[in-house]
């Protein structure tokens, strides 16, 4: 996994593409981070933990997780008593999500930096 273009793609292209919140930004990396990052396909996530890590209540955790799993970041595998089993879907995995390399336009950093007040 290229981690480097991943979050990229997670922050130019996932994030406001399926116009995820700020509660569901800290959930998707924190779902990211104890999955994918450990180069695990899913994790058993209880949504009391989860909640008290992102500091948002239970019920919220809940809400967020079905929305996210509508919005196709996420896919809640199983639920039981123990919690729910999550994939973490990656913005190359979501059709149509991420532009071909060929079709990212360019960055200029220097641009950027005039217009910031950075020289």
């Amino acid at each position: 996994m290229d981690l480097e273009r991943v979050v990229k793609d997670i922050e130019d292209h996932l994030m406001p593409g399926l116009k995820l919140d700020v509660i569901e930004r800290a959930l998707y990396h924190y779902f990211f981070r104890h999955t994918r990052l450990l180069g695990k396909e899913t994790g058993l996530f209880p949504l009391l933990p989860v909640a008290s890590a992102v500091g948002i209540s239970e019920w919220s955790a809940r809400e967020r997780v079905r929305s996210m799993h509508q919005k196709g970041c996420i896919r809640i595998e199983e639920r039981n008593k123990n919690g729910h089993v999550i994939r973490i879907v990656l913005p190359e995995e979501i059709p149509g999500l991420v532009p071909d390399g060929a079709q990212r336009p360019a960055i200029d950093v220097e641009s950027l930096d005039f217009f910031t007040g950075r020289k």
